[in-house]
């Protein structure tokens, strides 16, 4: 089952890139830009085959990161903190020259020009500050940046998605950001999301600074709607009732380039928000417990496995699977982030539009950060800092990602008239802070491939959901139990 890993492959690599990668399937990992599927349709631009995937695990995440990507989209400057323009002409004094190493995983043909006009720009205004840009790419790209951290070499900043920097962490290897935000005029952190700030915490300090947020949304082709006579989705559907019967509608007996599918996950297995709208979770808070066979998890994963094997509403393998089908005109539903936009935007031809996740026994909550990280080995703090902060500024525009400034949203979905951004917005007003315990973790990697691994085994038949969960439960008590 080959496909099954690409898809953990997604979001394992997190969604660092615009439209590569993403977030390892939701096991976090470094991660490689999410970007759309080879085109499997006439109708659609062909987007360009995805990296490895796995979310990475990363978890992806992230989200496998193709190289086009998309075109920067016009976005407000911001209100409450300064706009671009503006921090580049409060620019300190100049100090020693000094130099920041700035890395990048997964950056395309596409993307590379414009980290690169930024970091001139940059260094315009912040003259004694010269920058290396490193673009790294490969499936194994967090696994370079850890054995450059090993050899003494790590980079003064890089960035990674949330689900990915918990190794890192657990080291106790990164710089708490908290007393640079502090001092710092233009980016204090009451001006973030908390959600986003809560997911970059470790024992209360600051470590991972979010430069975009990524909520989870659901996605769907109005044309198939309209041609099979289904109601689109309307906010406070629910999982076991509403998304059932609907995918069931937009799924047909045809076969080949005539088939049709109505729902598939993205980069996840199973995905966080629905495991979240069932209260179920994978372990305890405390990160010391499996949770695998309590009564709401074995719930959650049934419908996730029924899904495929039961009603059959999902492919399991082939080119619809993931965005690809999604892209191509034949797969009516899919949960991903805003990474996804201005591909869509860009390239597709049929009309698409979003609705909020649904919901069971709670609303559905699935909330990732891109974010920017600094070691304690860094020389140059201050200076580092100063990238930090004007990158952040700039880059979730170029990508057309939701911004991680409360006061910066209003203007963001103001950009889009034709499609249901505030479905993202309303998302981040539900705790989605339980999702911390994974980005968190230091074995969440560990913990995600082994999950996956184990579901796989019902996809394939092999397994029914209790006994894969009982076995589940047993390799993942183990993992928890170690020091």
């Amino acid at each position: 089952m080959g496909n099954l890993t690409s898809r953990r492959t997604l979001l394992r690599f997190g969604m660092v890139g615009v439209g590569g990668a993403l977030l390892a399937a939701c096991a976090p990992a470094p991660t490689p830009t999410p970007v759309p599927p080879p085109k499997p349709a006439a109708e659609a631009p062909k987007p360009a085959a995805p990296p490895p995937t796995p979310v990475p695990p990363t978890p992806t995440p992230a989200p496998a990161k193709p190289t086009a990507a998309p075109q920067p989209t016009a976005a407000p400057k911001p209100t409450a903190a300064p706009t671009a323009t503006t921090a580049a002409a409060e620019k300190p004094k100049p100090g020693p020259a000094v130099e920041v190493n700035y890395y990048i995983q997964w950056l395309g043909p596409t993307q590379t020009p414009y980290y690169e006009k930024m970091v001139k720009e940059f260094e315009a205004s912040h003259p004694n500050i010269k920058v290396k840009l490193e673009n790294i790419t490969g499936q194994d790209s967090l696994a370079q940046l850890q054995a450059r951290f090993a050899a003494g070499r790590a980079p003064d900043v890089f960035l990674l998605n949330s689900g990915s920097y918990a190794p890192f962490a657990a080291k106790g290897v990164l710089l708490p950001l908290d007393d640079l935000m502090a001092a710092d005029k233009e980016m204090s952190k009451s001006l973030f999301w908390e959600p986003a700030l809560a997911m970059g915490t470790v024992k209360g300090k600051l470590v991972a600074s979010p430069y975009s947020i990524l909520p989870a949304g659901m996605f769907y082709n109005e044309d198939m709607f309209k041609k099979a006579g289904v109601t689109v989705p309307k906010e406070g559907w629910t999982y076991s009732k509403d998304l059932v019967a609907t995918a069931k509608a937009l799924t047909n007996d045809a076969k080949g380039a005539n088939k049709t599918w109505g729902w598939e996950r993205c980069c996840g297995i199973p995905e966080y928000t629905q495991m979240s709208a069932f209260e179920a979770w994978w372990f305890t808070e405390d990160g010391t417990k499996s949770l695998l066979t309590e009564k709401r998890t074995v719930e959650a994963f049934q419908w996730y496995g029924d899904m495929y094997t039961r009603h059959k509403v999902a492919p399991l393998s082939g080119a619809e699977e993931n965005w690809n089908g999604f892209w191509s005109g034949r797969l009516a539903m899919i949960r991903i982030f805003p990474w996804a936009l201005q591909p869509l935007i860009d390239q597709v031809k049929f009309k698409w539009n979003i609705v909020r996740v649904p919901k069971e026994y709670a609303e559905g909550s699935e909330v990732w950060t891109n974010v920017y990280l600094m070691p304690r080995t860094t020389k140059a703090p201050q200076e580092t800092f100063e990238l930090l902060k004007y990158a952040t500024y700039r880059v979730w525009k170029f990508r057309n990602e939701m911004p991680p400034f409360k006061k910066e949203v209003e203007g963001w979905t103001a950009t889009d008239k034709e499609h249901n951004l505030q479905a993202f917005v309303d998302q981040m007003t539900t705790d989605s802070k339980w999702l911390a315990r994974l980005h968190t973790h230091p074995k969440t990697d560990e913990i995600s491939r082994v999950i996956s691994s184990h579901f796989d085994s019902v996809l394939v038949g092999k397994k029914d959901v209790q006994t894969m969960l009982k076995d589940a439960d047993k390799e993942l008590s183990t993992i928890l139990g170690r020091e």
